[in-house]
C-alpha cells in the first residue's frame, strides 16, 4: 500500500500529459508549499481539546507530494476521486481531503508576473496596469449542474449565450499571453458588462494613470465611457438602414476593427489554455463551492501562458508559424514581434485530417484546394 503511491507519483512526475507542468515546476511547488500546509495541519490539531499530545497515533502514509499530484491530477483531467484514489491506492475520503487542503494553497499564491510581484486581486491587477499599461479583457463561462427543480433562483445559471448552466469568471492577461487575472465568477445569466461593473472594476481604473488601455470585446460597450476611455472597444458595424459612409470611411473602420481584433485575440488563445484544465470545461462539484479558477491560475505561468507557435495555414499548406519573443518598443507591436514580420518555424511533416477527403498536408484535399486557390488567382489576373 506504501509502494503504489511512489510509483504513480513518479510515472505522473515524468509524464508532463498527466499534470501539464514539467518536473521542476512540480518540485518547485512541493518546496513551497509544504511548509505552509504542515504548519496548517499542526494548527487545526491544536485549534481543539485534545486527550493526547499532538503527533500521536497514526501517521500520515500520504505524503504531501502525492497529495500535490492527485490534487493537479484532479484539476487538469476532471477525475473523480474515486478514480484518483484508485491510482494511488487510497481511500476515497483521502483523496477529498487532500484536495480540499492543496486547493487554497494554490489558490493563494497568486498570479506571478515577470517583476516578481504577486497578482492576487483585481486591485493588484490594476495597480500592476498603472506600470504596464496595455491589457487584454474578456469573460469565459464554465458548464455547472444544473439545480434542483423548485429551488429558488434556479434560472439564474441559464446563460443566454450557451443556452446552459453556467458560472462565469473574468479574465485578464497582458499583450505576451501571460494570464492576470481570473476570478470574480458571478452565474451565467449575468452579462459580461454588468459583471466587470460588480466586480469594481470602473471605480479601479478611474484612479489609474492616464495611458492604461484594457482592450475587450462589443460586449463591454458603454464601459469605455465609464472609465474615461481606459477600456477600448471596437467600432460598431454599421447598423441595417443607417446611413452610408463613404468607402475610404467604411475601409478605414473596417481596419481598425481587424486591428482590434489582433490584438485581442490573445485572451482567446490564454482561455482556451484554461480550458486545458478539464475542470475548468465542467464542473461537477457544488456551485457554492466554484472557486476553481482561483486553484488554477495561481499555478506557474509555464502551465498557463499562450505557446508562442501558431498554427495557420497557406493556400492549404500547414506551417507553423513562431512569434519572436522581444519586448514592445519602437518598430514593434504590442507582442513584441517586428511590425508585420513574422518568423517561419518549420513546414508540418505529419499530414493531420481535418475533415473527411481533406488533410493539412498532402492528400486529395489539398491538391484540389491548391488547384482551386492557383485557378482565381489566375482569374484575378485576367480581369486586371
Amino acid at each position: 500500500m506504501i509502494v503504489v503511491p511512489v510509483m504513480v507519483g513518479a510515472a505522473i512526475m515524468m509524464n508532463r500529459r498527466m499534470t501539464g507542468l514539467s518536473r521542476l515546476v512540480i518540485e518547485g511547488l512541493v518546496v513551497e508549499l509544504a511548509p505552509r500546509w504542515q504548519a496548517r495541519h499542526r494548527d487545526r490539531l491544536a485549534a481543539r481539546t485534545r486527550r493526547r499530545e499532538i503527533g500521536a497515533g497514526a501517521k500520515h502514509r500520504f505524503a504531501f507530494k502525492d497529495r500535490l499530484l492527485a490534487t493537479l491530477v484532479h484539476l487538469r483531467h476532471g477525475l473523480t476521486h474515486d478514480v484518483v484514489a484508485a491510482w494511488f491506492g487510497v481511500h476515497r475520503s483521502t483523496v477529498t481531503r487532500s484536495v480540499a487542503e492543496v486547493r487554497p494553497l494554490l489558490a493563494e499564491r497568486g498570479c506571478r508576473v515577470p517583476d516578481g510581484v504577486r497578482l492576487r486581486t483585481l486591485a493588484d491587477v490594476v495597480a500592476y496596469l498603472g506600470h504596464h499599461p496595455q491589457a487584454l479583457m474578456d469573460a469565459t463561462e464554465v458548464r455547472v449542474r444544473r439545480p434542483v427543480e423548485g429551488r429558488a433562483g434556479r434560472n439564474r445559471f441559464v446563460s443566454g449565450k450557451a443556452r446552459l448552466n453556467t458560472m462565469e469568471a473574468l479574465v485578464i492577461c497582458d499583450p505576451a499571453g501571460r494570464l492576470l487575472f481570473c476570478g470574480e465568477t458571478r452565474p451565467g445569466s449575468m452579462h459580461d458588462l454588468t459583471q466587470a461593473r460588480t466586480a469594481g472594476l470602473v471605480d479601479l481604473l478611474l484612479h489609474t494613470p492616464i495611458g492604461v488601455q484594457v482592450l475587450a470585446d462589443a460586449g463591454y460597450q458603454g464601459l469605455g465611457t465609464d472609465t474615461a476611455g481606459a477600456v477600448i472597444i471596437p467600432r460598431p458595424k454599421p447598423r441595417k438602414g443607417q446611413k452610408s459612409l463613404p468607402p475610404s470611411v467604411i475601409a478605414a473602420h473596417d481596419a481598425a476593427r481587424k486591428r482590434h481584433s489582433s490584438q485581442r485575440i490573445r485572451v482567446e488563445h490564454v482561455i482556451g489554455h484554461l480550458k486545458n484544465w478539464r475542470i475548468l470545461a465542467r464542473y461537477h462539484g457544488r456551485r457554492e463551492h466554484f472557486d476553481v479558477f482561483g486553484f488554477v491560475f495561481a499555478l506557474p505561468v509555464e502551465g498557463l501562458v499562450a505557446p508562442d507557435v501558431v498554427w495557420t495555414s497557406w493556400r492549404g499548406v500547414g506551417w507553423l508559424l513562431r512569434r519572436p519573443t522581444g519586448r514592445p518598443g519602437p518598430g514593434r507591436d504590442a507582442f513584441g514581434a517586428p511590425a508585420g514580420q513574422v518568423a517561419l518555424a518549420r513546414r508540418c511533416r505529419k499530414p493531420r485530417r481535418t475533415r473527411a477527403g481533406d488533410r493539412r498536408c498532402g492528400g486529395a484535399g489539398f491538391s484540389q484546394g491548391l488547384r482551386r486557390s492557383t485557378a482565381r488567382a489566375r482569374a484575378r489576373r485576367s480581369c486586371v
